[in-house]
C-alpha cells in the first residue's frame, strides 16, 4: 500500500534557520577567540599601557600632505588633539625626571611610527620648545621625504665623521622644528646606532634641545631600535589598531626589556 507524504515546510524552515544561527554563532565565537589583533588595552602585554589613541587617517590626505614650511592640509582637530594628549601624557610620566630623548618605534613597518614621530615633534615645537627630530631609520628613511627636505646627508654621515651636525640640521615649519635626516644608507646601521659616536652625539644634543625625538626602524626585523633606546630616556611603541598582533607586541616589548629600555607606553594608531 502507499501513503501520501506532505512535508512540514514551516518546521523545516525553522530548523534550517536555527541551524544557520547556531553555525554562525560558532563561527563568530571561534573567530573572536582566534583573533589576536590588538584593539585595546586588554590586548597589550603586562607593563605596556596606552598613552594615546589616534583616529584612522584614511579620510585625510596621503602621507605626502607635508611640505616645506607649511603643511598642505593640517591633521583634523581630533587627530591634532590626540598628539597633544600624547605630548601631555609624556610630560606627566615622570615630572622629576622628564623625558627628553625619546625613541619611537613599532613592531613592524607600516604601523605609523614615522607619522607619530613627525606629529609629536610638531606639537612639541608649537608649544615653544626646542625640538630636534632625528630620522634614525638608516635602512628605509621616510622623514625627509615626508617633510619635503633634503635627505642625502644626515645622521649616518655625522657618525661616519664626514659631516657636522650643525651643517646638516634643517629647519621645518613656522614653529622652528629642527630636523636631522638619516643621510647616506650605511652597510652597518645597527653598529652605527650602537657606537660611542652616536651616544656622544645624543649627549651633545641633550644640551642644545628640550626634546630629541628619534624615529627608528621597527623592532622585529632588526635590532636598531633596541640599540638606539639605550641612550634614550624612553621608548614609545606605535601599534596599528586591528593589524598588529598581541604576539608581535609582546616580542617587541621583550626585545626592549632585554636591553633594559624604558617602555613609556603605546600609541594605538588608526583607531576607528
Amino acid at each position: 500500500s502507499s501513503y501520501a507524504f506532505s512535508p512540514n515546510t514551516r518546521q523545516s524552515v525553522a530548523i534550517g534557520l536555527m541551524g544557520g544561527l547556531l553555525l554562525g554563532l560558532v563561527i563568530a565565537v571561534a573567530r573572536e577567540s582566534l583573533d589576536t589583533r590588538v584593539r585595546g588595552a586588554d590586548d597589550l602585554p603586562e607593563g605596556v599601557r596606552i598613552i594615546a589613541e589616534v583616529e584612522d587617517e584614511r579620510r585625510l590626505e596621503s602621507k605626502h600632505r607635508w611640505s616645506r614650511g607649511v603643511s598642505k592640509e593640517r591633521a583634523s582637530a581630533i587627530r591634532t588633539e590626540s598628539y597633544r594628549k600624547l605630548r601631555t601624557n609624556l610630560r606627566f610620566l615622570n615630572v622629576d625626571n622628564p623625558v627628553r630623548v625619546l625613541v619611537i618605534t613599532s613592531s613592524l613597518a607600516g604601523e605609523g611610527k614615522s607619522t607619530t614621530a613627525i606629529e609629536l615633534s610638531r606639537v612639541l615645537a608649537e608649544s615653544g620648545e626646542r625640538v630636534l627630530l632625528i630620522d634614525g631609520d638608516l635602512r628605509q628613511p621616510k622623514v625627509a621625504s615626508y617633510l619635503g627636505l633634503e635627505g642625502s646627508v644626515g645622521l649616518a654621515d655625522i657618525l661616519a665623521g664626514t659631516a657636522d651636525v650643525s651643517a646638516v640640521t634643517q629647519e621645518w615649519g613656522a614653529a622652528g622644528l629642527s630636523v636631522l635626516a638619516s643621510g647616506s644608507i650605511p652597510p652597518n646601521p645597527s653598529e652605527l646606532l650602537g657606537s660611542r659616536a652616536f651616544a656622544d652625539l645624543v649627549a651633545k644634543l641633550r644640551g642644545e634641545f628640550d626634546h630629541v625625538i628619534i624615529d627608528s626602524p621597527p623592532l622585529l626585523p632588526v635590532t636598531d631600535a633596541s640599540v638606539a633606546s639605550v641612550v634614550a630616556d624612553g621608548v614609545v611603541v606605535v601599534i596599528r589598531h586591528g593589524r598588529t598582533t598581541q604576539r608581535q607586541v609582546k616580542t617587541a616589548a621583550d626585545s626592549l626589556a632585554a636591553v633594559e629600555a624604558r617602555i613609556l607606553g603605546a600609541v594605538i594608531n588608526a583607531t576607528p
